[in-house]
């Protein structure tokens, strides 16, 4: 994952897809087991010294699509939490399925 933040940072990558399971843990390993309301602990730099975010929370992305956003119904799970993290620059939208008729 960490090979791939330079790429969104840099707009090579057009569409980025993440599992609200990896989010949750990104969540958890950049703001522990708390809450998320504090600062980060450490700021981790990156391996190569070159700046720049060095996690997915730390992306202005321009959209973030939430599909099967009923996933996120609790406010307290990390999940929620790490998606209400997120930057964007537009708001985040929830997908809906809908059947065709």
């Amino acid at each position: 994952r960490e090979r791939l933040l330079p790429l969104v940072e840099s707009n090579a990558v057009d569409i980025l897809l993440v599992s609200y399971q990896t989010l949750a843990a990104d969540y958890s390993k950049y703001f522990g087991k708390d809450d998320g309301d504090r600062k980060p602990a450490a700021t981790k730099k990156r391996k190569n010294g070159s700046g720049g975010a060095s996690t997915i929370f730390d992306i202005p992305f321009h959209r973030v699509i939430l599909d099967e956003a009923h996933t996120i119904r609790n406010g307290k799970a990390k999940a929620t939490k790490a998606c209400l993290k997120l930057k964007s620059y537009e708001p985040s939208l929830p997908y809906r399925h809908t059947a065709p008729e």
